[in-house]
């Protein structure tokens, strides 16, 4: 997704991308590298699923929300009149997963996989 998301910014000339990760992003000074860190919500920090970004990617995205705790965020949203954004349900979901469907993104992605797996109880 990021790269699609990368090329659309190049079509509207922008530099940058910001998205609504729990996360944070900075380029170390001594090596120039970009670094990924946990966001300061460590109930919502999504850095994990932003860790296989390559550096180009990296240096291209904004986190703005990583600086911010959850109940923060939501009274902003409240202060600018944003409501229904204040009030919705947290998602628990991997966003990139329709409906929730676990087992159905495996099975299109690996079916060999699913079926080898079986069913019963697992501790």
């Amino acid at each position: 997704k990021w790269t699609a998301l990368l090329r659309r910014a190049d079509d509207l000339d922008c530099d940058f991308i910001a998205t609504g990760h729990y996360a944070n992003v900075r380029k170390d000074e001594k090596t120039g590298r970009w670094v990924l860190f946990k966001g300061l919500d460590q109930n919502k920090d999504q850095s994990y699923a932003l860790w296989g970004l390559p550096q180009a990617q990296l240096a291209r995205s904004i986190f703005p929300l990583g600086q911010f705790t959850k109940p923060a965020i939501r009274e902003m949203a409240r202060e600018y009149g944003l409501i229904r954004v204040a009030d919705k349900k947290d998602s628990y979901e991997i966003c990139f997963i329709p409906d929730n469907d676990y087992r159905g993104f495996l099975k299109r992605r690996n079916p060999e996989a699913i079926a080898a797996i079986g069913k019963g109880h697992f501790k």
